[in-house]
């Protein structure tokens, strides 16, 4: 090598595979390991017949602040004429039950239709 001159750079070689049951192998599958081919799953037929979501709203503790609404990712919940939370798109709700963590009085409920009959909202 002649003087003020760099240095080649070193020679790249592939990393030897992670040994089996390794934490760098957790994620991998071999293909003959993975599932064969076969009808779809049920899981979207599933999510079609997912129950009809109820909204409760306890309008003697609701104090109309809006928060259930400014936190519900899904924009599923909108303010009626009253103020009162109700569904905007109750199809676009995910049940993540937000709108109830978020509430600071515990005046909003969401669950499936096949749930439980619930008292009428006051």
């Amino acid at each position: 090598m002649k003087p003020g001159q760099k240095p080649p750079p070193p020679k790249r070689t592939k990393a030897p595979p992670a040994p089996r049951g390794s934490l760098k192998s957790a994620g991998r599958v071999r293909s003959s390991e993975r599932a064969a081919p076969g009808p779809r799953s049920s899981t979207r037929k599933a999510r079609i017949q997912a129950p009809t979501r109820q909204l409760q709203v306890y309008k003697a503790w609701c104090k109309k602040c809006g928060l259930c609404i400014a936190f519900c990712p899904s924009g599923a919940l909108a303010g009626d004429a009253e103020g009162y939370p109700c569904w905007a798109k109750a199809a676009s709700c995910t049940n993540c039950g937000l709108c109830e963590l978020r509430c600071p009085d515990f005046a909003i409920e969401v669950f499936d239709s096949e749930e439980e009959d619930r008292a009428a909202p006051v």
